[in-house]
């Protein structure tokens, strides 16, 4: 009888592949960094400290799970999910800029905020990474593949990252 064999790993498959992206909650985050002037369009003679404000999230991608990565034997399945990704940061222009003695630096070399764009990027990135932004999004995937194969009928649910 069909029925008493359970779910299968098609059925499983395509309940995770269902669930889809994944996204963390919106997490402000706030970093102070020295600008590497290096990277800057003049010299400013001094370094400058930047205050960056924004919010990050992370996206597990549920959708792109492959036959692979599912495995079930009676009652259990084993699912390996993709790695969360940080989705760039978005930030908030309006509280970020230099700090200190600087501030009157940058406004006079007219400076602007692309200039420092992609260094204000990458160390919200930090921040977010360090803050666990993406652990953030690894949990919520793996609680809503928890539930949804458990909805389906296995009894053992077991979970693990492809980055882990």
């Amino acid at each position: 009888d069909r029925t008493k064999a359970g779910p299968t790993g098609a059925q499983a498959l395509r309940a995770v592949q269902h669930l889809g992206p994944q996204q963390s909650a919106l997490q402000n985050i706030q970093t102070t960094f020295t600008v590497d002037p290096n990277s800057l369009p003049i010299d400013l003679g001094g370094s400058i400290k930047y205050h960056a404000v924004g919010q990050a999230q992370a996206t597990v991608d549920l959708g792109a799970v492959g036959a692979s990565d599912v495995a079930v034997h009676g009652g259990r399945v084993t699912v390996r999910v993709p790695a969360a990704q940080l989705d760039p940061p978005v930030v908030d222009d309006s509280q970020s800029g230099a700090v200190g003695r600087n501030r009157r630096l940058l406004q006079d070399a007219e400076l602007s905020l692309s200039d420092v764009q992609s260094q204000v990027q990458q160390q919200l990135s930090d921040a977010a990474q360090a803050q666990g932004v993406p652990a953030a999004a690894q949990q919520l995937a793996t609680q809503r593949v928890r539930a949804v194969l458990r909805r389906l009928g296995f009894t053992t649910v077991d979970v693990s990252s492809a980055g882990s």
